[in-house]
């Protein structure tokens, strides 16, 4: 298993904002050798923000979101991760970044 780097988004701000990320995305595998552990992850300007983690069911569909108040101006990257087993495939990833200036 290794981590997969989905999205990586440049964000530039003018001036202090707060932000808002949503990330959803659909896994599946064939559910015969037992369940498979996943982690969907927001980071933020390389730092971990937020995740969601898995591995019951055969297909699923994870969903993520942060909310971050007072982020300073300039530019930041928002990067979304993927770690599964390599049986499984993911499809259907969305994400949306919305930033509300002070």
């Amino acid at each position: 298993m290794a981590i997969e780097t989905l999205f990586n988004q440049a964000v530039v701000l003018t001036s202090t904002a707060d932000l808002v990320v949503q990330v959803g995305a659909k896994h599946s595998y064939a559910n015969t050798s037992g369940a498979k552990p996943w982690k969907l992850s927001i980071l933020f300007d390389g730092v971990l923000v937020n995740f969601a983690t898995g591995g019951g069911a055969p297909t699923d569909a994870p969903s993520v979101f942060v909310s971050m108040t007072g982020v300073s101006a300039g530019a930041h990257t928002v990067t979304v991760t993927w770690y599964g087993h390599s049986s499984m495939s993911i499809s259907g990833i969305n994400m949306f970044v919305l930033g509300k200036y002070k």
